[in-house]
């Protein structure tokens, strides 16, 4: 009796270890879906920096539930280190921080002159709304909407951080759905 109790036990341990890693799990995926939703209404899903956007906000997303789910401080700087050491332990390359760095300006940059060209088309685009103010400075928004008109010869500039946090923001906030 005292063996087929202890299976019991066993059994109700496995099963709630497991619900427990498969709710974690689901909220993983639920994240990477927003993620890819936001960045597909951003026009930027088959940049070349898309990848490196996904995994940082991850890793930030993976340290704040480490830390109780509170956002702490951080620099981008040790975060492209961060990256840089993932990549090199998952596929075994040695991956440059400036190159990282690089491919997610840059593909932020052209997330700005996406939501600036559609600001253009129509001021009250609901992407436009959404994400003019809380993904970039509208001031910059506004600069590389200028200079795609062709009345100011220096456009925006962007903040990577941010962008991050804005897009982190979305994925805590209930407006957003899958």
């Amino acid at each position: 009796m005292s063996t087929v109790i202890k299976s019991v036990e066993r059994a109700m341990k496995n099963i709630n270890y497991f619900a427990a890693n498969r709710a974690e799990q689901l909220n993983q995926t639920t994240d990477e879906i927003k993620i890819n939703k936001i960045l597909t209404q951003l026009g930027i899903m088959g940049e070349t920096g898309t990848s490196d956007i996904i995994e940082m906000i991850n890793l930030i997303l993976e340290r704040n539930r480490e830390n109780g789910g509170n956002l702490e401080p951080y620099r981008l700087s040790d975060i492209y280190k961060m990256l840089s050491e993932k990549y090199e332990r998952k596929y075994g390359k040695s991956s440059n921080v400036g190159a990282i760095e690089q491919r997610i300006r840059r593909t932020v940059y052209k997330a700005l002159q996406n939501i600036a060209s559609l600001g253009i088309e129509d001021y009250s685009n609901e992407i436009f709304q959404k994400y003019s103010t809380s993904l970039f400075d509208f001031e910059e928004v506004r600069k590389q909407m200028n200079q795609i008109k062709g009345s100011s010869m220096y456009g925006g500039k962007i903040n990577v951080k941010k962008f991050v946090e804005g897009i982190i923001a979305w994925l805590k906030s209930d407006e957003l759905e899958i």
